[in-house]
């Protein structure tokens, strides 16, 4: 939950100060608060650009959304809501963008250049034009549940309940979706849906969606910006902090600290034994438990089986080494189901009889070994502490593996 925390905590404040800059617009001249007009356009077109740099599918189509819908409102949405033309734009707007978003949400990652970037600009060209040639006189004929979509359900209050139900209905399954995935784009967009309810329901208020349009450019720009830092610093099969970040971390160390090195045992073995795949699999696993270590230290895979894990702080390497411990013996006893290729039905129809059956599949384990070294006397440098540390993993293995030595 904290790194959702953290994945929110900039597009929230966006928001936060977006929505203060609204009630606050009086401080700023008369002459040039029709400026603020034309800010959400370079902030958008911007924000397609780097997500067209990125590769981004859903950021791009998103800010996509988002600049017809304020094109729209900017072109449409100046007179009286009474009148025919201007409450047809503004009911379909608020049907039309939480069921976008809530679409962008729960689409795959693809990339701009595919079948799905392709579909979804038709479907974002299909409704602009929709809203430009259909009849708004259609919606003021009778037909069953019209109530629904009437505005001013409640008294002071402007969004229909279908609107109502829509945005509450994408917020919940992009909320949901960020919680399982924990992605950027799920937290912007989940900033975003706020922020799109907010200038329908407060749509008297002056330059409120310029404002708050702008805001999801910013957040959706942050989102990209937080995506790149992860290519760069991540580790794409494990997802853990990569070779680049620890050496970053290594340059920034001060004061007492604890470096551990980690080891898989006999790792090429067991890949040339099992395949790539297996091998892959057990890469994840093994990073998953050591991601998950006590005490404050943070995991870094080295590269290939190898991993780092960074401790700062007062804390000593004896103290440190229980967590390890911890470490090592959750990776010792957790069995690893091995997928049966020759077992598998020569054709998919064999395959969907076969599901549902009990198949006994093969379990192995695997074994770390661990070197531990802290920052002292003799070692004040990091480079010197890592050095140890590993030296420390080499004594392990000549000591039989799976187990841990103290430099």
């Amino acid at each position: 939950m904290l790194s959702i925390f953290w994945r929110l905590l900039i597009p929230v404040l966006l928001l936060v100060l977006s929505l203060y800059s609204v009630f606050e617009i009086g401080r700023i001249q008369p002459q040039y608060q029709p400026l603020l007009t034309y800010l959400p356009y370079p902030l958008l077109l911007l924000a397609m650009l780097l997500a067209q740099q990125f590769n981004r599918l859903r950021v791009f189509a998103a800010a996509g959304l988002f600049m017809l819908a304020f094109i729209t409102v900017q072109l449409g949405l100046q007179q009286p809501l009474s009148e025919p033309r201007p409450f047809f734009l503004y009911t379909a707007l608020s049907l039309l963008l939480p069921l976008n978003v809530m679409l962008l949400a729960l689409m795959p990652e693809r990339g701009i250049w595919s079948r799905y970037g392709f579909v979804l600009l038709l479907c974002l060209l299909a409704q602009a034009l929709g809203l430009s040639v259909w009849p708004e006189a259609l919606l003021q004929q009778p037909f069953p549940y019209r109530y629904l979509f009437d505005s001013h359900p409640a008294q002071g209050y402007l969004l229909s309940y279908a609107a109502n139900l829509l945005f509450a209905l994408a917020l919940l399954i992009t909320a949901g979706l960020l919680v399982l995935r924990k992605g950027e784009t799920e937290a912007a967009l989940v900033v975003c849906l706020v922020a799109v309810y907010l200038t329908l329901q407060l749509f008297s208020v002056a330059y409120i969606s310029a404002i708050l349009f702008s805001c999801c450019a910013l957040c959706l720009m942050y989102c990209l910006f937080r995506n790149s830092h992860d290519m760069a610093f991540r580790d794409d099969l494990t997802g853990l902090r990569n070779r680049r970040a620890f050496n970053e971390k290594l340059r920034s160390l001060a004061g007492h600290y604890v470096i551990a090195t980690m080891d898989i045992d006999h790792f090429k073995k067991f890949n040339d034994r099992y395949g790539h795949e297996v091998g892959d699999d057990v890469l994840r696993l093994v990073a998953a438990q050591i991601g998950k270590v006590a005490g404050g230290g943070v995991a870094y895979r080295y590269g290939g089986e190898e991993f780092c894990v960074v401790f700062t702080g007062r804390q000593s390497a004896d103290a440190c080494t229980v967590f390890l411990e911890q470490v090592r013996v959750a990776v010792a006893s957790y069995g690893i189901s091995l997928r049966n290729q020759a077992s598998r039905p020569p054709s998919q129809k064999q395959g969907q009889s076969q599901r549902g059956a009990a198949v006994k599949a093969k379990t192995v384990s695997v074994t770390i070994s661990v070197g531990v070294a802290e920052r002292g006397v003799e070692l004040r440098k990091a480079e010197q502490v890592l050095k140890a540390s590993d030296q420390a993993l080499y004594k392990a293995k000549k000591q039989g593996r799976n187990c841990l030595v103290l430099a």
